[in-house]
Order: C-alpha cells, then structure tokens, then sequence
C-alpha cells in the first residue's frame, strides 16, 4: 500500500509500544529536574531519582521486547511489558492521591492528573493487548485481545 510505514508492524502490540515511548518521554525528562533542584540534597535527589529510574529501564526492556517480538508477545516478553503497566498503574494509584492532598498549586496537579491519567489509560491498554496464555492449565498460546473500534 502506498503511504503506509512498513515498520509499523514491528511496534505491535501497539498499547505496549505507546507505553514504552511515553514512559521514556515523560520519565526521561524527569532526571534533569530532580538533579538540578538545589532545593533537594543529595540523599533526595537519590530518592527522588529511584522511580525515574524504574521506569526507564522498564520503559527500555519494553520497547527491545515489543520491536523484537512479533504481534502477540509470549513468556517472559509479555511479563516484562506488563510489568510496566502494573508498576505504571501502581505509582499513579499512590502518587496522585499524594500530590493532590499536598500544598501543590493547581496547576501542578493538573498537570499530574493528566500525566496520570494518560499513563494508566496507556498501561490499562497494554495490559489488555497483552492477554495471559489461554488452554489448559495456561499452557497455551496466547491470544490477541481485538481493541476496540
């Protein structure tokens, strides 16, 4: 077809390309603001460097999995990706909460709620693109879940 990128089909399950790139983006770009704080010492920025951290290498293992693997990832590929949606979902589920009880200005929190809320739309989607093994005693092969239309 003319028009069409031919690689795109490499970055199948698609949710879990989206989360990868996503997470590297806004991960990515946190390391520069927890380290030239000069309001955190040392000991915080470490802290505060931890989930960035986390995230990235997720992020980088998922994206290595999703471009060598074929549409439907299997074993420890498909575990790799959804872990970055568990952990992706689970920090969202304790730091929004925190940030929003907190002394932030508004506009950080919304900023944060729509970080949030793309990362775990994101993660919901790769978790569903990413189905557990279906047959007997789950030793079969696994299914694509169709996304909706």
């Amino acid at each position: 077809m003319a028009g069409t990128f031919r690689g795109m089909p490499r970055l199948r399950p698609y949710p879990a390309a989206a989360l990868s790139a996503w997470s590297l983006f806004t991960w990515g770009n946190r390391i520069h603001l927890a380290w030239g704080d000069d309001g955190l010492d040392v000991g915080d920025k470490v802290v505060a460097t931890v989930p960035v951290a986390v995230f990235c290498a997720l992020a980088v293992a998922s994206a290595v999995v999703v471009v060598r693997s074929g549409p439907v990832l299997e074993g420890g590929g498909r575990l790799l990706v959804r872990g970055l949606a568990a952990w992706t979902i689970g920090y969202w589920v304790v730091r929004l909460p925190l940030i929003l009880l907190g002394d932030a200005s508004v506009a950080f929190e919304v900023v944060h709620g729509l970080l949030a809320a793309v990362s775990v739309a994101l993660a919901a989607a790769t978790w569903r693109a990413t189905p557990a093994t279906t047959g007997a005693g789950g030793g079969g092969s696994p299914r694509p879940v169709p996304l909706a239309r």
